[in-house]
């Protein structure tokens, strides 16, 4: 699957939705409606989850790192629905944003049930919090590589 959100959130034009997020859709994920986008007003890469708001009970704090923003705000089609969106917030760490897109992305390919789907993002995400805080916008020097 590599690179399959970063050669489609490429193809998105900043500004086009007044606020928010310019989004497309990403088919081969099913368990969950998933976007990839970028901020109307700053650029920055995004990863958004459409869900029923009753999928997200239980999950009352989502992680916060240097590097992402991630937050649940409600849906402007429907009341219940929400949103769940992993937001770039500092263009130095794009690279590993992309590697953790990626890597959640991969997971939930293979994914069927929408509320485990919503559980493995949320995991992952905790790990790739200590990943960033750890490591920084560089991510692994070569011989943590090797």
């Amino acid at each position: 699957m590599t690179d399959r959100y970063l050669s489609v959130v490429r193809t998105l034009t900043r500004g086009l939705a007044p606020s928010g997020y310019t989004q497309k859709r990403l088919p081969f994920i099913t368990s969950v409606s998933t976007f990839a986008a970028i901020e109307s007003d700053t650029g920055h890469y995004a990863l958004v989850f459409e869900v029923e708001t009753d999928q997200l009970v239980g999950f009352v704090e989502w992680p916060q790192s240097v590097g992402f923003d991630c937050e649940m705000l409600a849906s402007s089609d429907s009341p219940r629905r929400s949103r769940v969106c992993i937001a770039l917030t500092d263009p130095d760490y794009e690279s590993v944003f992309v590697v953790l897109v990626e890597d959640i992305l991969k997971v939930l390919e293979h994914t069927e049930d929408p509320r485990q789907a919503l559980k493995t993002c949320h995991e992952r995400l905790w790990e790739w919090q200590l990943f960033f805080k750890k490591h920084g916008p560089k991510g692994l020097s070569d011989e943590e590589r090797a």
